[in-house]
């Protein structure tokens, strides 16, 4: 995998940018949507020992519980393989508790519903190939029974199609080829591995945007640097702080603005620190600090998604959880 180059503050506005936006993805898949975001944040939460983002992590992975459905598909790109894939990740670094087997119950029946032997697709992230590791780790997984996850027809059926079909032309695919059988026959166990994962699942380009290219350019940002670099807390001022938060809107020019100001002036010469949050700001995407006459102004964006395109209550759940994670780095 390459390494990126990136300087700190870059860092710091595609990870705040990323919070803004992750939860009005419409893409939940395991590559470029919120299961690839799921595992970046269980990661980036325990690497910066900050729980909130662990929480969030905690939190996405309940709106793809919500947002799954019969019209996936059921590839690793986009789709139910790849989401179960991530699931096992999870509970296999001990980021989520429970039973796989119970977890990825319907994700597996709706799986086994796509007769494999019509796949004409074999590759990795849109074909067979990915359908093939998903099963091979799901039948490694620890259970306490001998019950597997898939019944015996359609595992059958997966057996022909790797000694029939040609996978000569996917060279990356070549040793999962060769352990399937072995995995088939309780000969051997693999787990979820994001290094194997990238290795096998070559990009048709360069990850650039940790938004829409998630999973493969997320894990190169918590490669490429020490915690230092990945995280940054803001200090302020004097051991008392007020705090007013305001939504962007034309009532700052009135009545709320007037107040504002009022405070502004009023906390000049007291003993407390006064702090002044714009939510869904034109000034930034993402977040900025700035301050000015001993008053810090935190301003945090709006979002990619506009408020019609779900329900309002939703969208504004979503949005103010975001701000608590970006305020928890915030001092």
């Amino acid at each position: 995998m390459k390494s990126i180059q990136m300087d700190n503050k870059s860092l710091f506005k595609e990870i705040e940018h990323l919070v803004l936006n992750v939860s009005f993805l419409t893409d939940i898949g395991l590559f470029h949507g919120k299961m690839g975001h799921v595992i970046f944040f269980a990661h980036y939460g325990r690497l910066v020992n900050n729980d909130f983002y662990e929480v969030f992590a905690s939190e996405l992975l309940d709106e793809i519980y919500e947002e799954i459905n019969t019209c996936l598909p059921i590839n690793m790109e986009y789709g139910l393989c790849g989401i179960g894939w991530g699931m096992e990740y999870l509970v296999g670094k001990g980021f989520m508790d429970g039973c796989t087997d119970e977890i990825l119950k319907d994700i597996d029946n709706l799986i086994m519903e796509r007769d494999p032997r019509r796949f004409h697709d074999l590759s990795f992230r849109k074909g067979l190939g990915g359908i093939l590791y998903y099963v091979m780790i799901r039948l490694s997984s620890p259970r306490e029974t001998d019950n597997l996850p898939f019944d015996s027809l359609y595992l059958q059926s997966l057996r022909e199609v790797v000694l029939e079909k040609d996978f000569s032309k996917e060279k990356s695919l070549s040793f999962l080829i060769d352990d399937f059988i072995l995995v088939l026959d309780g000969k051997k166990k693999i787990k979820p591995d994001l290094s194997v994962l990238f290795q096998i699942s070559l990009p048709e380009k360069s990850s650039t945007d940790l938004l829409q290219d998630g999973l493969e350019y997320g894990w190169q940002i918590l490669e490429s640097g020490d915690v230092d670099k990945l995280y940054k807390e803001y200090p302020w001022g004097k051991d008392r702080n007020y705090y007013l938060i305001n939504e962007e809107s034309e009532s700052a020019n009135y009545g709320i603005g007037t107040y504002l100001n009022q405070m502004i002036e009023a906390m000049k010469e007291s003993d407390y620190s006064l702090t002044i949050i714009t939510l869904r700001s034109s000034k930034t995407s993402s977040l900025v600090i700035e301050e000015k006459l001993n008053v810090r102004y935190i301003n945090i964006g709006s979002t990619r998604c506009k408020m019609n395109v779900m329900n309002w209550i939703k969208y504004f759940e979503r949005y103010y959880r975001s701000v608590i994670v970006l305020l928890s780095t915030i001092a």
